[in-house]
């Protein structure tokens, strides 16, 4: 039979987390895929940890290169009609392939989807609302970036076309990924929580470098657009501020409101919001 969905889990030092992970996919109702776990050169004892798995998944051992290498492994060695990822410490609902699957083939000009996520327990009845489905253009997605690698299912062909993740980025190039993808397409959000998130400190999603990876991945879109460039320039001034904003809160959360309040002028500069203010305000505060 045919493979339907490449699962791809990268996993580096996550023997205790990376179990669930695998456990979370062998628990799908839907049930035509291959899982391909990436060992990105672990220390811990996660080899063990998968060896109990060993009819289930497909295992590639890698000297450590960071989890976009370790996709970019993955992807690599993956035969299905579409590529899902999942990372060690994340988990899935037990319908996410099933409801994801369903939409790609329903939705034929959708080149992608993503779901929301949480990182509270994940509510397994979906609830009372019917599933919707939103189709999200270029600028639709560039204004509103969030997309969980967990939560996001690709067509092969579209990721042969766009290419894979960008190695050189440390986080952010899952929002590079799909950006590059919306250039090409349409791209699918199902508003269900489909996806548990690891709250792990220390994760690459916690570090701080994270917001400055936004705004390289920004300036490395801007550059590709050459239609209404400066329209384009506009709307990556409003990203731009946001992100920065959302930076500030997080100097103030880490004690560190000197740098917060620099982070919060910078995004003023680029768009004047009341609310940032307020987060200016209180790093000034406890700048004191």
């Amino acid at each position: 039979m045919t493979v339907s969905v490449s699962v791809i889990i990268p996993t580096y030092n996550s023997a205790s987390l990376v179990t669930k992970a695998i456990d979370s996919v062998l628990g799908q109702s839907y049930t035509n895929f291959q899982i391909i776990v990436v060992d990105d050169g672990s220390t811990d004892n996660t080899s063990d940890c998968l060896a109990a798995y060993s009819d289930s998944i497909t295992l590639i051992p890698q000297v450590n290169g960071g989890a976009s290498k370790a996709r970019n492994a993955g992807i690599e060695c993956a035969t299905g009609e579409f590529i899902a990822f999942l990372d060690a410490d994340d988990e899935w609902h037990p319908k996410k392939l099933e409801i994801q699957v369903n939409a790609l083939r329903n939705h034929t000009d959708w080149l992608a989807c993503y779901s929301e996520f949480s990182t509270q327990v994940v509510d397994v009845s979906l609830g009372s609302e019917p599933v919707t489905f939103t189709s999200k253009n270029l600028q639709e997605f560039f204004l509103s970036p969030y997309c969980a690698t967990s939560s996001l299912i690709v067509r092969r062909p579209t990721l042969q076309k766009v290419g894979f993740f960008d190695a050189e980025l440390t986080t952010a190039e899952d929002v590079d990924l799909c950006l590059r993808i919306a250039e090409c397409g349409v791209i699918g959000e199902i508003d269900k929580c489909l996806v548990l998130r690891g709250d792990v400190e220390g994760s690459l999603g916690d570090l701080p470098n994270s917001y400055q990876d936004n705004l390289v991945v920004v300036d490395r879109f801007i550059s590709r657009q050459s239609d209404h460039k400066v329209e384009w320039e506009r709307l990556a001034r409003q990203v731009k501020a946001k992100v920065l904003a959302d930076w500030g809160k997080d100097l103030i959360w880490r004690s560190k409101p000197k740098e917060a309040i620099g982070v919060c002028v910078r995004s003023l500069a680029l768009k004047f919001r009341l609310s940032t203010c307020f987060i200016l305000l209180k790093a000034l505060i406890k700048s004191l």
